[in-house]
């Protein structure tokens, strides 16, 4: 709205047409002044570097824990003999991610209407995706289980979760084009690389005999222990904290 305000309405769909990447930091300069301006850029620059710090840190425990599982190469599982951190599973993130970025940067793709844009929409797709079958897992667990019968908690509230976050997934895959700027067949091929990942997943953890979300037994072969890697009760509760 403020974004409108400041340049009309064809003012902002031809600034947004020309210069999406930098619309927001000009609209501010052309108001507030080059301090605006500059002071927008700093602000920008370090909340983009608490949001990739976030990502980084969940990521790590989200392979930490899968390692820890059998669901991953028991080397993610190591935590550091000293700091008790998760510093394989973060390695391996940074490896990702540089690798990703050499990729990018190689093949010449724009950094704001193509990586953020294709990256922040698959990442949104996929976590609406995960937080709806987490909700299905808690109705089913608690359903086989019994170890809790308040239906508010186990009942209820994961159903109305379902159904909210099933409605927020339908309408993103209804504009996911919309939602990356790209065309259908981009869409559709991201989308298949998330059901791809899934089902890849999960076809491991049958062959592996994986529980995720549970620990190996000490005496299962290949099974990370304290003696070696430094694993600890920090780790145990890491894990705990990500499942």
């Amino acid at each position: 709205m403020a974004v409108v305000s400041a340049w009309g309405d064809d003012g902002a769909v031809a600034r947004a047409t020309e210069d999406p990447g930098n619309m927001i930091v000009t609209t501010i300069t052309a108001v507030l002044g080059p301090f605006g301006g500059d002071l927008a850029q700093v602000l920008l620059v370090t909340s983009l570097f608490a949001a990739l710090l976030s990502f980084h840190n969940v990521l790590s425990r989200y392979l930490f824990a899968l390692g820890n599982a059998g669901s991953m190469p028991p080397a993610l599982g190591r935590s550091h003999a000293r700091h008790a951190s998760p510093h394989a599973a973060s390695a391996a993130q940074s490896g990702t991610a540089l690798a990703l970025i050499a990729v990018f940067a190689v093949t010449g793709m724009d950094p704001v209407t193509q990586v953020f844009a294709w990256m922040a929409g698959t990442a949104t797709l996929g976590v609406l995706a995960l937080m709806a079958l987490t909700c299905a897992a808690v109705l089913v667990f608690f359903r086989r289980s019994r170890v809790d019968t308040r239906f508010w908690h186990t009942a209820l509230a994961p159903a109305l979760g379902l159904a909210g976050l099933l409605v927020c997934l339908w309408l993103t895959v209804a504009n996911f084009p919309t939602l990356i700027g790209g065309s259908p067949a981009l869409a559709l091929a991201i989308g298949g690389v998330l059901v791809a990942a899934f089902a890849l997943g999960t076809v491991l953890t049958r062959f592996t005999g994986a529980r995720p979300g549970t620990l190996p037994s000490p005496d299962a072969p290949g099974t990370v222990t304290g003696n070696d890697t430094g694993h600890d009760t920090a780790g145990t509760d890491l894990q705990e904290e990500t499942r």
